[in-house]
C-alpha cells in the first residue's frame, strides 16, 4: 500500500482551559490507495479517534474497531487497516493527564485500541454530530465535549515529574521525592497515569524528540548531526529505534519525510490546512 499521504489534513488547538490536558485535535481523510497514519509509540499521551468515513479493522484481530476508539501505542508503532476512505477527527492526550479525563489507569489501555464508549456512553453521539459537521465546526463541539468530562484525578499530581522525565535530566530517586513517594510507589503511580515507567517513560521521550528531529530537520543533514544528547553514539541510538520501534533511524527518517503523518501532514500539493499548522515541537511532544 502506497505511503500514508491525506487528501486533508486539519490541525486546530483546544481552547486556553483544555490546553493542559489536551495538546492539539486533527483530522485525517484519504482515499482507501493510502493506508492510515502510523501512531508511533508515545511517552505518556494517547490519541481518542472519532471516525467520519468507512471503518478501519484492527491490525492484530483483524475485527472492525469502534466508531471511537483509543490509541495507545506504547511497545510498537500501530497503524489501522482501512477498508475503503478513512476519515477521522482525533484528539491528543497530553502525557499524565488522561486522569482528567477518566480514572481507568492508562496501563489498562497499553498497546490497544479500546472502545471509548465504555469509558464515555455519550461518545458515541458525539461521533454522529460530528460525521455531519464540516472541520472549522468540529473543534468547538469538542470543545464541548471534553469539558464536560474533565474532573480532578485523584492520587499526588505528577505534572513536574513529567516534564523533568520528558527532559531526561533528573534521576528517579529525586523525582519520586519531589513527589512525596517512595520509588516504587512512583513507579506505580508513572504506570498507572502514563502507561509507562519511569525508566521507559524516559526511553520513548527520547525516541519522540529523535522523531521531531527526523521529521523536521532537513533531508540534506546526516544523521550524525541529529543525534539527540540522551544518546551515547549513533550505535546506542540504532539500537533503541530497533528496540522500540522495529526500524532503523535511517528507515524512520524516510518514513518520516516520504509518508505523511499528523506532524507532517502531506506534500504541500496535496493538504489543504484549514487552520494554521502547530509549531512542531507540538506535534511530537506528547
Amino acid at each position: 500500500m502506497p505511503p500514508a499521504r491525506p487528501e486533508r489534513t486539519v490541525l486546530a488547538p483546544p481552547t486556553a482551559d483544555l490546553a493542559p490536558v489536551v495538546a492539539q485535535y486533527w483530522s485525517w481523510e484519504a482515499g482507501p490507495a493510502h493506508a492510515p497514519p502510523l501512531f508511533w509509540p508515545g511517552p505518556g499521551g494517547l490519541e481518542i479517534l472519532i471516525h467520519r468515513g468507512d471503518p478501519c479493522l484492527d491490525p492484530v484481530t483483524g475485527r472492525q474497531l469502534p466508531r471511537v476508539h483509543l490509541v495507545c501505542a506504547r511497545s510498537a508503532p500501530a497503524q489501522l487497516v482501512p477498508t475503503g476512505r478513512t476519515a477521522f477527527v482525533a484528539v491528543r492526550v497530553r502525557a499524565g493527564a488522561f486522569p482528567y479525563l477518566h480514572d481507568v489507569p492508562v496501563s489498562a489501555l497499553v498497546d490497544a485500541l479500546p472502545d471509548a464508549r465504555a469509558l464515555w456512553p455519550q461518545s458515541d453521539a458525539l461521533a454522529g454530530e460530528l460525521a455531519s459537521l464540516e472541520p472549522g465546526l468540529w473543534s468547538g463541539r469538542l470543545d464541548r465535549f471534553l469539558r464536560s468530562l474533565v474532573r480532578t484525578p485523584r492520587g499526588c499530581p505528577l505534572g513536574p515529574a513529567i516534564q523533568a522525565l520528558e527532559q531526561g535530566s533528573a534521576r528517579i530517586e529525586t523525582l519520586a521525592s519531589g513527589c512525596g513517594l517512595g520509588r516504587r510507589r512512583f513507579e506505580q503511580r508513572m504506570l498507572a497515569v502514563t502507561g509507562c515507567t519511569p525508566s521507559r517513560f524516559r526511553r520513548l521521550a527520547r525516541l519522540r524528540r529523535s522523531l521531531r528531529r527526523l521529521a523536521f530537520a532537513p533531508p540534506a543533514l546526516p544523521l550524525t548531526a541529529l543525534l539527540d544528547d540522551g544518546y551515547h553514539d549513533q550505535a546506542h541510538q540504532a539500537h533503541e529505534f530497533r528496540e522500540l520501534i522495529g526500524m532503523t533511524p535511517r528507515t524512520a527518517r524516510r518514513h518520516l519525510i516520504e509518508g505523511a503523518h499528523f506532524y507532517n501532514p502531506a506534500p504541500a500539493d496535496r493538504t489543504s490546512m484549514t487552520h494554521p499548522r502547530l509549531e512542531p515541537t507540538h506535534d511530537l511532544r506528547r
